[in-house]
């Protein structure tokens, strides 16, 4: 049984490993989709709106199983409809760490149009890992992260945690209502 589901500071340390996770397989999607679109602008779209959805649904059931574990007797934690909200915070500290890094990469790591030190190669290969399920829309150019780019990394995360927790709590299951709306058009096709 994995104890972290049962203190908060756990939660939100499992809500950073939900995205890592799902930062690893967008980014071999990304290199797979990259290399059969050649980064064509409506490839890059499609890509971006996927991965946007997957990371979504996977923060947003990440923190909807909390839901169960913090009812469970053996639980020292009672749910709350708003505790969804507050547990992406670990995850918006690290990614505001890994930003900060991203950026004083390019300010002092780079000439201008490339990164020049071995350390802020990897602080723009961090980057890149970190948001590969939404890369196209950050537009990490030279340093640069666009507006829509900052809130998908820094929004984006209480957003889905908090819908995830707070549907859930209230009894709403996601999956249940998408299954069942698959069921009755297979049944309506006969």
């Amino acid at each position: 049984m994995n104890k972290l589901k049962y203190t908060i500071p756990g939660q939100m340390l499992l809500l950073v490993k939900s995205h890592l996770s799902t930062a690893v397989l967008f980014l071999i999607l990304f290199l797979f989709t990259f290399s059969m679109t050649a980064g064509t602008g409506i490839g890059s779209i499609i890509y971006a709106s996927v991965g946007i959805l997957g990371y979504f649904l996977s923060i947003y059931s990440t923190a909807g199983s909390y839901v169960s574990c913090d009812k469970m007797p053996s639980s020292k934690l009672s749910p709350h409809p708003a505790k969804g909200f507050i547990l992406p915070v670990i995850l918006t500290a690290v990614s505001l760490v890994i930003i900060l890094f991203y950026k004083l990469a390019w300010a002092y790591g780079s000439n201008g149009t490339s990164v020049t030190e071995i350390w802020s190669f990897i602080a723009n290969a961090l980057m890149l890992i970190w948001v590969a399920p939404y890369q196209p829309f950050v537009g990490l150019s030279a340093g640069n992260i666009t507006t829509i780019g900052y809130l998908i990394i820094l929004v984006l995360p209480y957003i889905a945690s908090g819908l995830g927790y707070l549907a859930t709590y209230k009894g709403f299951d996601l999956s249940e209502k998408v299954r069942n709306i698959a069921y009755e058009k297979k049944n309506n096709d006969k």
